[in-house]
């Protein structure tokens, strides 16, 4: 079940995105194409700057579209990158604030980011079925609740994606195992009851 927070930063992104559209149709007008830094930008221009609404193809490849403060994407945008593509907050140039984030591995990310890495509290759906709920730290998962397609659940913490830490473990056949785990593996098996609560959820 999605927490009170998760399920506010659904229903902003959700809200984001249709602001983004309604951008787009609305409010640009139509502007100039000038050189700015490392790209090239199409869009509305006050006092020789990017300011409004416009978008920015980059040299590299990226492409911002969304809205401009001084000649500094700020406000609601939409980054195109080689392997993903951000809609949400910016501020300062870069993603940062709630937001949706699709990976083209088929990976999707809805939640808040920080520099363009998701962070805090976040959904990660995964292309091959799995589903996490919880804490996301320097763009990695951390703590939380993976649910997996075959109907297995499990709560506690991760590194480099996989069960690390103290975690619990209920698979679809009413099996329980919690304990200390190390790659996916349990190491120490607290044997416990599977009728009792965790009472040091990491996301209580």
């Amino acid at each position: 079940m999605k927490s009170r927070r998760v399920r506010k930063s659904l229903r902003k992104s959700r809200k984001l995105k249709k602001s983004l559209r309604h951008r787009k149709r609305n409010i640009y007008r139509g502007g100039e194409k000038i050189e700015i830094y490392q790209g090239v930008y199409d869009g509305d221009i006050e006092n020789g700057k990017p300011n409004g609404y416009g978008t920015a193809t980059y040299y590299n490849g990226d492409i911002y579209e969304g809205d401009w403060i001084n000649g500094v994407p700020n406000g609601i945008g939409k980054y195109t990158y080689n392997d993903r593509v951000y809609t949400g907050e910016i501020k300062e140039g870069k993603p940062n604030g709630s937001g949706t984030m699709r990976y083209n591995n088929g990976n999707t990310h809805v939640g808040f980011v920080i520099d363009g890495l998701p962070c805090c509290r976040g959904i990660m759906t995964y292309a091959n079925g799995n589903k996490f709920d919880g804490l996301f730290l320097h763009g990695e998962i951390f703590s939380g609740r993976m649910r997996y397609p075959n109907g297995d659940f499990y709560e506690g913490y991760f590194e480099n994606g996989q069960p690390s830490g103290r975690g619990i473990m209920r698979l679809s056949n009413g099996n329980v195992y919690e304990g200390n785990w190390d790659k996916g593996a349990l190491i120490h098996d607290f044997q416990r009851d599977p009728h009792q609560t965790w009472k040091d959820s990491p996301l209580k």
